[in-house]
């Protein structure tokens, strides 16, 4: 339930309750215990919170994707003329989310046609609404300045979500027969148009689980530490670049886990990232335009992963 609609069922139980509402000023309102409420309040609450969650539980439609769960490699291909072509590449992570009531989906890669070199990054929702009986659905990406939202249904096996943004109907069907191979095709209608065209086609090929290798960690520590306060220098930026692009593309291959920088001194880049063996680690590291160009100096130590909170 948004949180707009669970303030508006308290407010509604508590005018039902033993003490009708009287609205205090804001510089009166004081945080209390739920004991310090009237009991039928809480009571009420209570049971339209549980009626709540286990109407949510009972979401079994979502199940019916579950072949989009797993790893994906995602290639996005434009259809323009007749004629298609790709322009961006990436992996995809589809994971259960709120407990199994949603599915999320986490997009990085790149846009690869000739003369960019852009980073691209989409994320995704789909909850089914037992209200309305339809799926629905939330996307944004680094192509976009809004929150896409879709609705739609399941049947033979193909998701198909349409909205329509700014006149231009738009459906996406999501093809789920095949466990290792899903097909997305984007098709568009204007305003003024009868039919739908084929715009745009994303294939997902399931990425097959090998053996996990170990993981280590590397930290940076640049050379000169007031690059990080006063800017790069012109070669400092060369190398600055390649370094980005160096770990923005082993992760999106699947072998960096996490990597980023601290925002105080002493400015430690941490990468934590899998490898055959030391040596394979070692010579991944060394590989790093930055770490190559002399910008930082790289230290590499096997990691054991006792803990983890994801899985990526």
């Amino acid at each position: 339930m948004p949180a707009p609609a669970l303030t508006l069922a308290a407010m509604m139980l508590y005018a039902q309750s033993d003490q009708p509402a009287s609205p205090p000023d804001e510089q009166d309102i004081r945080l209390v215990q739920p004991s310090d409420l009237p009991p039928n309040f809480v009571r009420g609450l209570a049971d339209h919170l549980d009626r709540q969650y286990a109407r949510a539980e009972q979401d079994v439609e979502i199940e019916r994707l579950g072949a989009l769960l797993g790893t994906w490699d995602v290639d996005f291909r434009l259809i323009v003329s007749g004629r298609e072509f790709s322009f961006a590449r990436g992996v995809g992570h589809v994971d259960r989310a709120l407990g199994g009531r949603g599915i999320r989906t986490d997009v990085t890669g790149s846009i690869t046609l000739p003369g960019l070199d852009l980073p691209y990054a989409g994320t995704g929702f789909i909850r089914w609404n037992a209200d309305a009986e339809r799926y629905e659905s939330a996307w944004s990406d680094a192509l976009r300045a809004d929150l896409m939202h879709r609705t739609g249904t399941l049947a033979d096996g193909v998701l198909s979500l349409e909205s329509v943004v700014d006149g231009t109907a738009i459906r996406t069907d999501y093809r789920l027969g095949d466990p290792d191979a899903i097909e997305m095709r984007t098709y568009q209608r204007p305003a003024q148009a009868e039919a739908f065209v084929l715009t745009g086609r994303t294939v997902y090929t399931r990425r097959q689980p090998g053996p996990e290798l170990p993981t280590y960690v590397c930290f940076l520590h640049p050379t000169r530490p007031e690059m990080a306060v006063s800017g790069p220098t012109n070669d400092e930026q060369r190398a600055l670049a390649g370094h980005v692009s160096h770990i923005r593309d082993a992760t999106n291959a699947g072998t960096i886990v996490l990597a980023g920088p601290t925002t105080v001194e002493p400015y430690t880049g941490l990468v934590i990232f899998r490898a055959r063996d030391d040596d394979a680690a070692a010579a991944f590291m060394n590989a790093d335009p930055g770490v190559a160009g002399g910008i930082f100096r790289a230290r590499v130590a096997p990691l054991r992963m006792s803990f983890r909170g994801f899985d990526r």
